[in-house]
Order: C-alpha cells, then sequence, then structure tokens
C-alpha cells in the first residue's frame, strides 16, 4: 500500500460499500472509544462540526447520538456513501472529495475522523489546515493506525502503508494545539486462515496494496505462510493499532 494513490483508495472503498459495516468490527470499537472521549473531554454542545472520513456512518451515528449541534457536515472520498447516509441522517450536510483539497466549513467547532487520516498524503499539512480552521479552544479529535497495524502482512508481503509512529504525531500537533488525550490500542482479531484475513481487508475495503498479482499459486503460498507463521490455538492473527487523539486549538 506504500504506493496507493487515492484514485485507487476510492476504488477500494467504493467495493466495499454493502460489506464494509458488517466487518469493520475493530472500526466500531474504535470509533465508539473515540466518541467516549469526545463527549468527556470536548463536551456534547457544539456550533457546526465537521466529520472527515465519515464512510457509512459508524463515527457518525456515535457523535449524533451523544451530541447537540446547530450543523453537521459529513466528508468522505467515496461519494458513494452518500445516498446510504441519507436514509440515516437527513439532517447531514454533505461535502464529498479529498479532504485534503477541499475547504473546511466555516464556523466549525469540531472536526473528528475515524481511521481516516493514515490514507493522506500530507498529514503535517492537513494539521496547519485543520488549525488553521479552528478558533482557540476548538477541538479537533480524530483516531488512525500505527506502525504495527496489519504487521503481519508486511512482514510476508512486504506490502503496507507507511504509519507515523505515536511520538510523530505528538510533536506535529504540538506547535499548534494542547493535547487534551491521546492514547495507543493494540487489538488482535483472529481468523480460519490466511485466505480469510485477505477476504476480510478486501471486505473492509483497505486491500493490502494494488501491485499485488494473486493467482491460485501466490493464494495458496500466502495461506501457507501465514498459517505457517501466525497461527496459534485461536486461530491466525491479523494486528490492529489504534491511535487517539484529541487536542485543543491553541
Amino acid at each position: 500500500m506504500d504506493s496507493l494513490n487515492k484514485t485507487d483508495i476510492k476504488k477500494h472503498f467504493n467495493k466495499s460499500i454493502l460489506s464494509y459495516q458488517k466487518h469493520a468490527m475493530i472500526q466500531e470499537a474504535i470509533a465508539a472509544r473515540l466518541a467516549c472521549m469526545v463527549n468527556n473531554l470536548c463536551g456534547n454542545k457544539f456550533n457546526n462540526i465537521y466529520e472527515i472520513g465519515c464512510g457509512p456512518g459508524i463515527l457518525t451515528n456515535k457523535i449524533v447520538n451523544s451530541s447537540t449541534f446547530n450543523k453537521y457536515t459529513v466528508n468522505d472520498l467515496v461519494d458513494n456513501y452518500t445516498e446510504q447516509l441519507k436514509e440515516s441522517f437527513p439532517f447531514l450536510n454533505f461535502q464529498m472529495g479529498d479532504a485534503e483539497n477541499i475547504n473546511i466549513p466555516e464556523q466549525t467547532d469540531l472536526i473528528i475522523s475515524g481511521s481516516t487520516i493514515q490514507w493522506f498524503e500530507d498529514i503535517a499539512k492537513f494539521y496547519d489546515k485543520v488549525a488553521n480552521n479552528l478558533k482557540s479552544g476548538d477541538y479537533f479529535a480524530y483516531s488512525s493506525f500505527g506502525p504495527s497495524n496489519f504487521l503481519e502482512i508486511k512482514q510476508l508481503t512486504g506490502v503496507g502503508l507507511n504509519y507515523k509512529s505515536f511520538s510523530w504525531h505528538i510533536e506535529q500537533l504540538s506547535n499548534k494545539f494542547d493535547i487534551e488525550w491521546s492514547d495507543s490500542e493494540f487489538f488482535i482479531k483472529y481468523f480460519k486462515s490466511g485466505i480469510e484475513v485477505l477476504k476480510h481487508i478486501q471486505k473492509t475495503g483497505v486491500g493490502i496494496g494494488t501491485n499485488k498479482r494473486w493467482n491460485k499459486t501466490t493464494l495458496l503460498e500466502f495461506n501457507k505462510n501465514y498459517n505457517d507463521n501466525f497461527k496459534n490455538h485461536f486461530g491466525v492473527s491479523l494486528s490492529y493499532q489504534a491511535y487517539y487523539f484529541i487536542v485543543k486549538k491553541k
């Protein structure tokens, strides 16, 4: 996934629109914890909320049910999520497209994002953009992933995102924000085989790299190597490393 561009990312997630919510159990747990901490640290009354990378509305649902607001705008690279979200949240405003290259709505006092920032091309530049569009005392709350995410996949295939370290995020954020809360959390999900791991990743839209060409031989080889290296009495493992940050504009 080192070389994925936004077109590739959009294509992968478009394919998983119908399966994502059912299989994104880790992302669901991450969203629940983030929403809880937003409520605890940022309060529950906002003027304008802007959510980046809303997907099918996993985090949206939790924030909507725990907060009051005048306006809630959602963003996602995949505009096909719009119709799905309109059915559940008819009051939402939509700003679909590449969040790195479109304007943040005016008078936003809470920017949130669940499991999205790791896909950005220039995260540091995006942090500057967020800071420049918030007033002092406004909040930016988000989750992302760290270098141990999908570690098994990267060890076997050499393919994976170039995840930033926890300390990198803290360093970049600290210039313009006060860190209200940050944490790292490790999840392990178990499957029957390496092939089932690939199916799970596909159904959550991630893929493991557009340059990987699979055929019967390479799939069988991957499955054997995965089972040999990562199997225990629970099954074969797939690791997730979640990062959480809630920061306040200085």
